[in-house]
């Protein structure tokens, strides 16, 4: 009997895991991530479709920033030139991504 209920035990996690939500699809766009200076610049980022990502500040004589991400199940990592970012997914859906790493949480919100 205690046999019958650790396997369900362990097919049910199993299964919670397979099942895991592919933010993928969602992820793509772009999005408004907070003020970039005190002169209240905007930081915006695109998320393309092929693993490219741009971030650019609004209205200041800056360059975009290119760099790369990768997705796995809800670990985001945007790649830079000469350091990584990672972070883990907590929320995303139509106009929200809640993220959160050791150093804190960060919302941006979907431009429409």
């Amino acid at each position: 009997m205690k046999k019958a209920i650790i396997i369900t035990m362990i097919s049910m996690a199993l299964l919670a895991v397979s099942c895991a939500r592919n933010y993928s699809k969602d992820l793509v766009g772009k999005w408004y991530a907070g003020k970039a200076t005190f002169n209240n610049n905007d930081l915006m980022v695109t998320i393309k479709p092929d693993g490219a990502l741009v971030a650019e500040i609004t209205n200041a004589d800056v360059r975009p920033v290119n760099a790369t991400y990768t997705l796995e199940r809800d670990k985001l990592v945007i790649k830079f030139t000469g350091f990584d970012l990672s972070y883990r997914i907590k929320e995303l859906d139509k106009d929200l991504l809640v993220m959160e790493s050791r150093y804190g949480r960060i919302t941006w919100k979907r431009i429409k």
